[in-house]
């Protein structure tokens, strides 16, 4: 049998909204456990336990592991789905799942506390080549998943990937994430899995799911923009009946991640379904194809698709997939990135979430908003896995980092980072189970050189907070928080909690004086305070009239108050109309 194979050489921009609606429409024909659950993995302990995957509609699946074994039979979508007991054991384990189409086997399972890292490019940044890790080798017990980059507008199932060990010799390893978890492994003594979803320059918007930042009023959507993405979709709306022409057979075999720039396997090419029976039909193919890109509206192409000329043709098609273009962008397509890249992973059990975002929705001036982003993010997150029924009662914890300090290059002004700043710090008081750490004092800017340590101190103020607010321990995780002001005579008394051991001005309490408040007038005007510690105090002198103090704002905070833990003070603001 002759068998051929279509190389697209320019490039052919699969329309994403098609990835998880119309290509995976079909019931599923194989067993196939979700990509999650791969060698290697990290399951969270004490925590119900959720297994689930695909097969053919019926079929009955039996799933084992730790001496436990379970029964599911596949529904009409072909999706199946068991959950087993919690685990206390660390490990290793095996998961077996058999059906009458065959036998998958997980191995190397540990078992401990599993964070999913999510957020800005920032996280992803890598340990570098000279990694090493001795504590760490033999049995690894630091693991992580990165998730590949995909944005689609339908929730999608798929999340192509493997589980990667941290151990001397490996490359590309998450920097934050480790350090995050070299600190949890040394106090729980336990593994830790870290789950990575990062995209650099994500909006908030993209990260949650569908409508969830329905009723706040700056994310209502007007009538004309509206018109335009509806006119929009209607344009490439016959980009699968262009797909449907160019090819034969059912839609049953499809699968489609909706990822950016990936090959994809489309077709397969048996005796009756030979797509191109000879090379007189490859024009009527590079019609067809350039018909669809043209109705997928690429705005840009460098040639016409040929047909790659050898003799040997395998007998599958692929097609190079990327992203069409779309009135909004894809890191700014609400819910895009929680389709893609969380609802796959929904419901795997967790501890809880580390999300470090915000400089991108501070350079669309949404500083004051973030709260009711960040808020119902959280809570969006939290309602979607509690409905998968996985968690312990009890609000899912969440760890935020604030704002890092920001590159002044980038164009982003230093009132909406600093509003920012205060939005965080104001869903830690108004949520419960949220946290905060601070960075602006280690990692200055954005840039891509940051160093290493500190990333690494990053990391660590990342596991304080984890581990003093959600393990029960009685630990320092918390930089000084402005509690209260008394006003006196040409001069202000600052009170502030976490720092009953006292205030230092530098981190090793060596700086010649305080920096970063400042005293505002009437006209609205800001200069610098001139401040002393007196105890767990800040004296600052206010000649004249003095309407508002505030601390740490900027892109990159001039501000060196710390407690004697070695944390720094949140950025705060406050009136004195009513003092």
């Amino acid at each position: 049998m002759k068998i051929m194979k279509l190389k697209i050489t320019a490039a052919l921009f699969i329309l994403f909204p098609l990835a998880c609606s119309i290509f995976a429409q079909g019931a599923v024909s194989d067993l196939r456990p979700a990509d999650i659950f791969s060698d290697g993995m990290v399951i969270q302990k004490d925590y119900d336990i959720p297994v689930w995957g695909e097969e053919s509609p019926g079929k009955k699946i039996k799933v084992s592991m730790a001496g436990q074994e379970l029964n599911a039979t596949a529904d009409k979508e072909g999706r199946w789905k068991v959950t087993f007991a919690p685990i206390k054991e660390a490990g290793p384990f095996q998961l077996d799942i058999k059906s009458d189409t065959g036998n998958v086997t997980v191995k190397d399972i540990m078992c401990g506390d599993v964070w999913m890292f999510v957020g800005e490019s920032i996280i992803d940044r890598s340990l570098g080549k000279d990694f090493s890790d001795p504590d760490n080798s033999g049995k690894p017990q630091i693991r992580y998943f990165r998730a590949p980059r995909q944005f689609t507008r339908a929730p999608c199932n798929h999340l192509p990937g493997s589980w990667r060990k941290c151990e001397t010799g490996a490359n590309d390893i998450p920097a934050v994430a480790y350090y995050f978890a070299k600190e949890l492994r040394n106090r729980t003594n336990g593994p830790i899995g870290i789950i990575l979803c990062s995209v650099p320059d994500s909006l908030s918007q993209a990260w949650g799911a569908k409508d969830f930042l329905r009723g706040i009023k700056q994310f209502s959507i007007p009538d004309d923009f509206q018109e335009l993405i509806q006119n929009y979709e209607m344009k490439i709306s016959g980009t699968y009946k262009g797909l449907q022409e160019i090819r034969s057979g059912s839609d049953e075999s499809l699968r489609y991640s909706g990822s950016v720039k990936r090959f994809q396997t489309w077709a397969a090419t048996p005796e009756g379904r030979k797509i191109i029976k000879d090379n007189a039909e490859a024009e009527q193919w590079q019609e067809k194809i350039q018909e669809w890109v043209e109705n997928s509206m690429q705005r840009e192409s460098k040639g016409s698709p040929v047909l790659e000329d050898q003799k040997s043709w395998p007998n599958i098609i692929q097609v190079a997939t990327g992203v069409v273009a779309d009135p909004r962008t894809s890191v700014a397509r609400p819910a895009g990135l929680f389709n893609g890249m969380i609802n796959p992973l929904v419901p795997y059990a967790i501890k809880g979430f580390v999300f470090w975002q915000g400089e991108a929705d501070a350079s669309w001036n949404r500083g004051e908003a973030y709260f009711q982003i960040l808020t119902a993010l959280v809570k969006n997150w939290r309602g979607v896995w509690n409905k998968a029924q996985v968690q312990r009662k009890g609000d899912l914890p969440f760890v935020i980092m604030q704002l890092q300090g920001v590159n002044d290059g980038k164009g982003i002004s230093a009132g909406e980072c600093s509003l920012l700043r205060l939005s965080q710090s104001a869903v830690q008081d108004k949520l419960n189970g949220t946290v905060l750490a601070m960075s602006y004092d280690v990692i200055p800017d954005s840039t891509d050189d940051i160093p290493q340590e500190g990333l690494k101190e990053a990391g660590r103020r990342l596991a304080l907070c984890a581990y003093g607010k959600f393990y029960g321990q009685k630990l320092a995780c918390s930089g000084p928080m402005f509690d209260s002001v008394a006003v006196g005579e040409n001069n202000l008394r600052l009170k502030f909690k976490y720092a009953d051991s006292g205030l230092l001005a530098g981190k090793d309490g060596a700086a010649d004086k305080v920096a970063g408040f400042e005293i505002g007038d009437p006209s609205g005007s800001y200069k610098p305070a001139e401040a002393a510690i007196d105890k767990n105090f800040i004296v600052l002198k206010t000649p004249g009239v003095v309407t508002n103090v505030r601390y740490g704002w900027g892109l990159k905070p001039d501000a060196n108050l710390y407690n004697k833990d070695g944390l720094p003070a949140l950025p705060f603001t406050v009136s004195l109309a009513d003092k």
